[in-house]
This record gives structure tokens, C-alpha cells and sequence, in this order.
């Protein structure tokens, strides 16, 4: 039997062929991912992704974008598309989350004949059972300076819930209230996220909590009642 050897023609096209492959393998490719942060469960987290080649971002292709978290429903997508930038969206159900800190793993690959993986990135996210925020004051519409307020003025005290905490408030929530503490001792319940109050006596420290509770069940249609009037005449004699 006679074997025939490849053309140096063909030898040549082989090793091309090769050297490309591998050059691509090496690449200075670099995936970024962002997140909205944390979230209480219930709440949605977004993530976006830019693909980077050599310090720019990378031009258009035939990519593959394959996300996935590590919380216990393991939630993943792959999304083909053109575009070196993907976004995902995930919720995390009430009833089925548990809170602690998970990861989002995201893996880039490109479509060069074959699959091959061109970027990894992870990114570290909380879930919470409770909200989450910050507390800012506003004094003639301008935050106080290292928290020095002035007597002459009311202070509006404002709750800034983290981004996904507030878009779970405002898609879904029924009822807001807020129970404001100073010093420990118990003021008062605001229906939303805000109070106003001012303090007259100088030199004084004051230690401001407040407590945002949030429901998400529809409260019951109030009861309708109707009144029935009769009247009765007596017939003159």
C-alpha cells in the first residue's frame, strides 16, 4: 500500500491554520461585568457584560455568552448574539431564595469554526431578608456637613433604598411605612420613606433609626354597608 504525504501546499495551509487557532487562544480578551449590587429576595438583580480585546472593545462576532449564578435554583442563560456585550436579568423569588452571598460566572466564547473560550469573569452579589439602604439628611435642600445641623431649620430625614430594593417598593409593594427611633426612644410611624423634624436645642447629639416595613399582600376591599331608612306615617283621626 502506498501512502501518499501532504503537498507542502497543504502542509503550509495546515500550519496556518494552527498558528490562528492558537494566536486567538492567547489573545488579550477581557470580559467586564457590572451588577445593580445586592438585593433583598424578591427583588430582580441585573448584570451587563462588555467584552474587551486588547484594552478596546472587541468588534463584532459570533459570541456566546454563558451566564450562571450559584444560588440553589442555578439559574443560567446562554445568549448568542453579534455584539460583544450581553445583559441578564434575574429574580429571585420570595418563596424559593434563601439570603447569603452568591457568585454570577460568566464565560465568553467565540464561534472560529469551532466554540473556543475567549474571556471568564465572575462577579459577587448578597441576597437579604431584609432591605437595605441608607439613611441621608437634607437641611434647605443640602446635605448637612459631616451631619452638623442647624436649630434654625427642619431637617428632612429620607430613606435611600439600594436600586433593586427600590424597584421592588415601587413595582410591588402595597403599603410602605417607616418607624422612626431617636435616641432609642420610639417617635412615630410615617406612611412612606420620609419624616421631617427640627431640633432646637444646641450642642445636642442625637442618634436617628428608622425601620422600613413594606407589604406585598393586596389589603381586603373595605366592606360596603347600606342603611335602609323607613318611614311610617300615622293617619290623622
Amino acid at each position: 500500500m502506498r501512502t501518499e504525504m501532504p503537498s507542502q501546499k497543504q502542509c503550509i495551509h495546515l500550519v496556518l491554520l494552527m498558528a490562528f487557532v492558537l494566536s486567538t487562544l492567547v489573545t488579550a480578551d477581557y470580559v467586564e461585568i457590572k451588577s445593580t449590587g445586592s438585593s433583598v429576595i424578591g427583588g430582580t438583580v441585573n448584570f451587563s457584560a462588555v467584552l474587551y480585546d486588547d484594552g478596546q472593545v472587541a468588534s463584532t462576532g459570533d459570541y456566546m455568552f454563558n451566564w450562571e449564578d450559584n444560588t440553589p435554583a442555578a439559574n443560567n442563560v446562554k445568549i448568542n448574539t453579534k455584539y460583544p456585550y450581553s445583559n441578564w436579568s434575574v429574580t429571585y423569588p420570595m418563596n424559593t431564595s434563601k439570603p447569603g452571598d452568591y457568585r454570577v460566572t460568566l464565560k465568553v466564547d467565540k464561534n472560529y469554526i469551532l466554540w473556543i473560550n475567549i474571556a471568564t469573569n465572575h462577579i459577587d452579589f448578597k441576597l437579604d431578608d431584609s432591605l437595605g439602604g441608607d439613611m441621608l439628611l437634607l437641611q434647605n435642600d443640602t446635605k448637612p456637613r459631616k451631619n452638623f445641623i442647624s436649630t434654625a431649620k427642619p431637617v428632612n430625614h429620607t430613606i435611600q433604598l439600594r436600586p433593586n430594593d427600590a424597584k421592588l417598593i415601587a413595582d410591588k409593594a402595597y403599603e410602605v411605612h417607616t418607624y422612626w427611633f431617636r435616641n432609642c426612644t420610639y417617635i412615630g410611624v410615617i406612611n412612606g420613606l420620609s419624616y421631617v423634624a427640627q431640633y432646637t436645642e444646641p450642642d445636642q447629639y442625637y442618634k436617628i433609626e428608622a425601620l422600613v416595613v413594606a407589604s406585598f399582600e393586596k389589603p381586603p376591599e373595605p366592606i360596603t354597608t347600606t342603611t335602609t331608612t323607613t318611614t311610617t306615617t300615622t293617619p290623622i283621626q
